[in-house]
């Protein structure tokens, strides 16, 4: 999909990005952040030992957790760092990218950020940086003269075209 030139009719270069919707796998990760503090409530009594044991080891690790609902916010940190760390992983096991597969890529990003925004959390900065980059190819290929299509060989190329 992401090498791919003819990822189907629907996304001809020429389109602009907002006409491009996000994939099923990150709008199911979507889903599953939107619902875990959800799932989450029934164990914020302060009563539940559980929770008890959590605040204390966390406070332990110079971590400020003295109250569940401040359980809930470090378990959503902690999940959504992770879930972030993954995806970038994933993203640079691409043995290259084309130019609509960037977009689309783009999309996917931009639609974690915003229901990471929607709970309260910030996009982990590198993928913050990497979608940025994402963002500015058509002017990246404007500049180069040609589109980038291998992927950045590691992190530090791609935060050096995120800063120009």
């Amino acid at each position: 999909l992401w090498s791919s030139e003819k990822i189907g009719e629907a996304l001809n270069d020429k389109l602009p990005s907002f006409s491009l919707a996000p994939q099923e796998y990150v709008t199911k990760i979507g889903q599953y952040l939107m619902t875990l503090a959800h799932h989450l409530e029934p164990y914020l009594s302060q009563e539940n030992p559980s929770i008890k044991r959590f605040i204390k080891t966390f406070s332990n690790e110079n971590l400020t957790v003295e109250s569940p609902e401040q359980v809930v916010r470090c378990w959503l940190n902690y999940t959504s760092s992770s879930i972030c760390k993954l995806y970038m992983s994933a993203i640079f096991d691409f043995k290259d990218l084309s130019r609509s597969g960037a977009k689309q890529l783009w999309v996917d990003i931009d639609y974690l950020k915003n229901v990471l925004s929607d709970i309260g959390i910030d996009l982990d900065n590198d993928l913050s940086i990497f979608a940025k980059v994402l963002s500015q190819m058509d002017e990246i290929e404007s500049n180069n003269g040609k589109f980038c299509s291998n992927l950045f060989s590691s992190f530090e190329d791609a935060k050096k075209i995120a800063e120009k």
